[in-house]
């Protein structure tokens, strides 16, 4: 009887792809769970993973930081809608004290890597995006 594997392997649609069929029955074989996560489109050939916090831009990954991946998944999370400052806070840093410039800090970091419409600001608010 074979110990079952408690961590789920995810893969982006293209890494499910490359696997060969081998390779997809070695998995099963050992009973390693997994599953291909679903994208979330952006403009200018942006797409998100939320399974595995992966950016990617033509299937090339875009490198994020840990605290820029959290950003991003809170608000792929929940699109359209107004994340706000508090829940930004007690999400991706854990409650512990920052500032809106640490904020506004991490926003400009994740667009100098993309663009700057990705995230959408609204005054004293909070943070959105918006599925393509």
């Amino acid at each position: 009887m074979s110990k079952l594997n408690t961590t789920i392997k995810n893969f982006t649609p293209t890494e499910y792809r490359s696997l060969t069929a081998a390779q997809i029955n070695e998995m099963m074989d050992k009973n390693i769970p997994f599953k291909v996560s679903n994208l979330f489109e952006l403009d200018y050939d942006l797409s998100f993973c939320p399974g595995t916090q992966a950016l990617y831009r033509n299937e090339n990954v875009v490198q994020l930081t840990r605290l820029e991946k959290k950003f991003l998944a809170l608000l792929i999370s929940r699109p359209g809608e107004i994340i706000d400052i508090e829940t930004i806070k007690n999400t991706v840093w854990k409650k512990k004290e920052v500032s809106i410039f640490t904020i506004r800090n991490i926003v400009n970091k994740i667009r100098s890597k993309t663009y700057y419409e990705i995230i959408k600001n609204t005054s004293n608010h909070g943070y959105s995006i918006w599925e393509k």
